[in-house]
């Protein structure tokens, strides 16, 4: 690999280098009514992987009882200029893929609607997207909406936010 492309996979994942470190979360459902709900709280570490080419998380415990556990590997993709992330959960055991990039406002916006790792939902399927919000050192949130429109329509479902240890 030439170093160009070492850079700018550097560059791109060091753009999200507030991301690293050891997080409180507090997970929000939003509900029927149309109401976030607070349903959960764990701990997400964040750390950097692969020389910095890749960003690794964990959390434990995601859902009451710790009946969740999740692994998500974030990085960026210099052929196909997009990033990535793997998403995978001890309670399905789906691994999810997204790929985005940052939308008009500077924060990350990944779907996988394109890897098509839809989740079965009511004899139809659900594609979600993750936007990343990371104006804040302090603090940071995951919303994730989802769709069964294949991205022609999204409903709020859930949003992490987290604080930092």
């Amino acid at each position: 690999m030439s170093a160009y492309g070492q850079s700018i996979v550097h560059e791109k994942v060091d753009a999200l280098s507030s991301l690293l470190g050891d997080w409180n979360v507090t997970q929000f459902t939003y509900t029927q009514k149309g109401e976030w709900q607070k349903t959960s709280t764990s701990k997400m570490n964040m750390v950097p992987g692969l020389s910095g080419v890749m960003i690794s998380g964990e959390s434990r415990d995601m859902m009451r009882k710790g009946v969740m556990d999740l692994e998500l590997k974030l990085t960026y993709d210099q052929f196909r200029k997009t990033y990535r992330m793997s998403v995978i959960d001890s309670l399905y055991g789906l691994m999810d893929i997204y790929e985005g990039d940052m939308n008009s406002d500077g924060h990350l916006d990944m779907t996988n609607i394109k890897s098509d790792t839809h989740f079965p939902y009511e004899n139809d399927v659900m594609h979600f997207r993750f936007t990343i919000n990371d104006d804040d050192e302090d603090k940071s949130s995951f919303s994730i909406e989802q769709t069964s429109t294949r991205g022609e329509t999204w409903v709020p479902m859930l949003n992490y936010v987290m604080t930092r240890n």
